[in-house]
């Protein structure tokens, strides 16, 4: 018979709360990202990459407001310097472009815009950064963007079919203008627009349109949250990603909770509930799951960034973008200013991180919980040198035991709950930390003494 210990209203066994923990302690330990300028004829060694299919992150730091709880590099559009980014963003990719012709068969199999707000480009903006892409790598696999809804049109979704561009992941958050206001998003107010805008797009461009909604909101309520879910099946998009709000201490919303300003977010106990029946009703509705927070119809591809950038090798550009080549993981410095002299000098300012096979390992198997489904042949063949193999295996041997995952390797609900609650602990441990301790500036970052 298990222990528990009361984790809000849900009962979380000390099992569970122990493995949750011991994994992500196990990666922040490892985590120490030293900050370094560069020289490119250094770079050679730095984005060597051991596999023939990669990705590639363009970080868009641009936002027209910025969000209380976002956690990532973003500063307040303004036109002089997204042109000042735009030139070294080019140039920064010739840079690396160039370095990747001399290495045989690299194809990339994804493209992705982040932010920030990547939407807020102009489709010209958007057609000279492809173009350098297109100019220096070999892009074999679909690109995507992230879009707020008020910066898309039809005619500017079309502009971007005919760029390439074949995903649309728009934020929308939530249907509902009270959470809107508390999450200060400029759409508070134009719930009812976004929503006439959504039809219209999907009804003239065939495009992939993937719809972010938040759930565990200060005050929401479970039939608000549904009701957003549904809303989003009635307008017929490919894709619905819906994910908890991650309070992180550093930022506004999670001040202004804690002083008592704005309502508290749902118990955990209220969260679950508002993820299993999310999951209900999509499945329901004919969509398949393709993460733990993300849910597809039809025979579409996935927008999925976090699972590529978890186990996978890629490049990212601009300022506050990671990257991960071979055993370095490194992220640029996020600072437009610091970025744009660095490259000027003709170098790199980065963050940079030396990992080892057992934490690529340990990513493999966070993936895969992530994915929902262990693939153990996969794990076993491609990290069979680790140490960390048999740890991973036990682990496997344990979830199945106690039924977090059934005779087929795939998650069941009870595993689904556990998966949630470490993904959200890694996220809000590992790469918002690094983010966060990063943009203070500092010159080493070791997640073991935070």
């Amino acid at each position: 018979m298990h222990l528990y210990i009361k984790l809000g209203a849900h009962m979380m066994t000390v099992l569970e709360r122990i493995m949750v923990n011991k994994i992500v302690s196990l990666v922040k330990k490892k985590v120490k990202f030293i900050l370094k300028d560069i020289n490119l004829d250094e770079i050679t060694d730095m984005y060597r990459v051991n596999s023939k299919a990669i990705g590639v992150y363009i970080h868009v730091p641009f936002c027209k407001s910025i969000c209380p709880f976002c956690p990532y590099y973003k500063v307040i559009y303004n036109k002089t310097v997204v042109e000042d980014w735009l030139k070294y963003l080019i140039n920064e990719i010739s840079i690396i472009g160039r370095l990747f012709s001399e290495f045989d068969n690299v194809n990339v199999e994804w493209v992705y815009f982040g932010g920030g707000t990547p939407s807020i480009l102009s489709p010209q903006e958007f057609r000279t950064i492809i173009e350098a892409l297109n100019a220096y790598f070999n892009i074999k696999g679909s690109i995507g963007i992230e879009a707020n809804p008020l910066d898309l049109s039809a005619d500017k979704v079309s502009r971007l079919l005919d760029l390439g561009v074949s995903k649309i992941s728009v934020g929308v958050q939530s249907f509902k203008d009270k959470y809107l206001s508390i999450l200060r998003r400029p759409e508070a107010g134009k719930s009812n627009r976004i929503l006439k805008l959504l039809q219209s797009i999907i009804s003239e461009v065939n495009i992939h349109i993937n719809i972010d909604l938040l759930f565990s909101i200060p005050s929401q309520e479970v039939i608000d949250f549904i009701n957003d879910v549904r809303t989003a099946i009635h307008i017929g998009v490919n894709q619905v990603t819906i994910y908890p709000l991650i309070l992180v201490e550093y930022l506004r919303l999670y001040k202004e909770i804690v002083g008592g300003y704005l309502p508290q977010q749902p118990s955990l106990s209220v969260e679950l509930e508002m993820l299993k029946k999310g999951k209900e009703l999509l499945e329901d509705q004919g969509y398949s799951m393709s993460t733990i927070w993300s849910w597809t119809r039809g025979d579409t591809d996935t927008y999925e960034t976090v699972s590529n950038e978890m186990e996978g090798e890629y490049l990212g550009f601009g300022p506050g973008a990671f990257s991960l080549t071979g055993l370095n993981e490194h992220m640029n410095i996020p600072s437009i200013k610091r970025w744009c002299n660095s490259l000027m000098k003709k170098k790199i300012l980065k963050y940079i991180n030396r990992l080892s096979k057992d934490m690529l390992l340990w990513r493999a198997f966070a993936n895969n919980l992530y994915i929902g489904k262990i693939n153990l042949n996969y794990l076993v063949t491609k990290y069979r040198e680790s140490k960390e193999i048999d740890k991973v295996l036990m682990i496997v041997k344990i979830l199945k035991i106690l039924k977090y995952i059934d005779n087929h390797d795939v998650l069941t609900w009870k595993g689904h709950k556990l998966t949630h609650i470490f993904i959200k602990n890694f996220v809000k441990e590992v790469p918002t930390k690094v983010t966060l301790q990063a943009m203070m500036q500092r010159n080493e970052i070791n997640l073991a003494k935070l």
